[in-house]
């Protein structure tokens, strides 16, 4: 699949780069000049290159915080970047938008590729591409078309989080301030996450350590249930039961060896089929100073469910002739990974009301656990998102944010870890807040963005100084984890960092 970006992003690279040739050079065959160019003026494409170059150096406090640490500090190759083509006709766009990164193996990347026709009211938009639903800044309960990428947290940036995705839009314009949207994604792809760095959540990790942990407990019911069948004695042969116990042990340690190697990643479906398609419905408007909008959206949940029938997560095999050879053996068809269909039906509402930019989200999720007994799938949830932004006194700007959700039949949730959702809170709440100020004619800015995660105790800071002068920038950003060190926040406590940045815009 990389490969396959790749090799779009260079066909892309190549085509936007022959457009304005093209065009120059026109489509005459030297019979009249003045009518080729004519010609090729007529249909020719308006053809911009924008983007920008990055250099930076990014650095985790861990790694220097000794002099060894520090001689072995590894600067990387420095230099990011974007390329955008846009070309625009009459009726007509199109969009191809590359990330480049010295880091990566293929350092040339698809970030969006679309095409847009428009038919008066209507417009249709097929690609790839990154599409925002919902009035909330960040990660709002409507906005649930673009995974997001949690595989690194030093990015920021909610529009360079989110993962582009092939899907068709088409928008019509039903009134003035009227419009209505329908999306298809004709698969699906969940939010990404770390899997073997400094940014791997708990909860992949736990996975293989949780199961590890009920080992003891299954060899000693096998133990005990050869007792009562007889067949070893631990009073009268107590070396054949030792012997017993130590081949139950080493066969479900054997057992588990691809398990712990690859964890619960080695579960996860095929999503990518058009069983995985998603669809949305979206209507919005405005009434005197009110914007409004109602969504249905169909899809799957971005994390996994993961449950494990504990009766069967065990197999175990006895010869009665030979009991002392009794194995004990993992079994994969006990664990269930899914990505739960879910149905969503949703409203935002944003104004203006003495100053304050206020917006608000609401959402239910109803998964097929509609009586939220069933283990293997998450429980149906309400969602809400309120936020508002405002300039305050000397300049400073605030922005806040509060998103939750609330689990519904909570009280019907199972123990672990048969049920996927097992220990978790009835409510997950977070709330954002960024205060800015801007100085000398507005070049220079400075923020500080702040996370905190009620129920888990914990929290993100990050500070930020940007100078912008014309086209080119400089910027130095750090980021600081602490509080609860279970919370999805807290977890990465030993990941504070900070960054210096050049940036030149075009």
């Amino acid at each position: 699949m990389r490969n396959l970006v790749h090799s779009i992003g260079i066909i892309a690279f190549i085509l936007c780069i022959a457009l304005p040739i093209s065009a120059d050079e026109g489509f005459g065959f030297g019979f009249d000049d003045e009518a080729g160019e004519s010609t090729s003026a007529g249909i020719a494409p308006s053809v911009t290159v924008s983007g920008e170059a990055k250099a930076s150096i990014l650095a985790h406090i861990d790694e220097l915080d000794s002099s060894s640490s520090r001689k072995a500090f590894n600067a990387g190759p420095l230099f990011s970047g974007k390329l955008g083509f846009d070309a625009s006709a009459a009726n007509a766009e199109a969009s191809v938008n590359l990330n480049l990164d010295a880091a990566e193996s293929i350092p040339v990347s698809l970030s969006e590729a679309w095409v847009r026709g428009y038919w008066g009211k209507l417009d249709l938009t097929a690609g790839i591409q990154k599409l925002t639903w919902g009035k909330a800044d960040i990660e709002g309960p409507l906005d649930m078309i673009n995974p997001i990428d949690y595989s690194d947290l030093t990015v920021i940036d909610q529009m360079d989080r989110k993962i582009a995705r092939p899907l068709v839009h088409a928008s019509w314009a039903a009134g003035s301030f009227t419009k209505v949207e329908a999306v298809f994604i004709p698969g699906f792809e969940p939010s990404r996450f770390d899997t073997d760095g400094r940014w791997k959540p708990n909860e992949l990790s736990n996975f293989s350590s949780g199961i590890a942990a009920v080992v003891p407990a299954a060899i000693e019911k096998t133990l005990t249930q050869m007792v009562g069948l007889g067949l070893i004695n631990p009073m009268t042969d107590p070396a054949g039961f030792a012997a017993t116990q130590g081949s139950l042990t080493s066969s479900i340690t054997k057992s588990l060896t691809d398990l712990q190697t690859d964890g619960v990643s080695g579960f996860f479906p095929n999503t990518e089929t058009i069983k995985y398609g998603q669809f949305g419905l979206r209507a919005t408007t405005t009434i005197e100073s009110h914007d409004m909008g109602l969504q249905y959206f169909t899809g799957n949940l971005r994390k996994p469910s993961v449950s494990v029938d504990s009766a069967t997560v065990f197999t175990h095999t006895v010869n009665p002739a030979l009991p002392t050879e009794a194995t004990l053996a993992f079994n994969p068809n006990a664990i269930s990974v899914s990505y739960d269909r879910y149905h969503q039906f949703g409203a935002d509402w944003a104004t203006v009301l003495a100053g304050f930019n206020l917006r608000a989200e609401a959402a239910i999720n109803l998964t097929a656990d509609l009586k939220g007994t069933d283990g293997a799938i998450a429980n149906p949830a309400a969602l809400w998102s309120i936020g508002f932004d405002r300039d305050i006194i000397a300049g400073i700007n605030v922005n806040a944010q509060g998103t939750g959700s609330v689990r519904l039949m909570h009280n019907k949730l199972g123990g672990a870890p048969d049920d996927c959702e097992a220990g978790k809170n009835l409510t997950s709440t977070r709330i954002m807040l960024r205060l800015s100020r801007k100085f000398f004619r507005d070049e220079v800015e400075f923020l500080v963005t702040g996370l905190w995660g009620i129920e888990d105790a914990d929290w993100y800071v990050i500070p930020e100084l940007n100078w912008v002068r014309n086209s080119i920038a400089l910027g130095v950003r750090a980021g600081f984890f602490g509080g609860n060190s279970d919370g999805e926040l807290g977890q990465y406590k030993d990941n504070d960092y900070a960054t210096l940045m050049i940036k030149y815009l075009f």
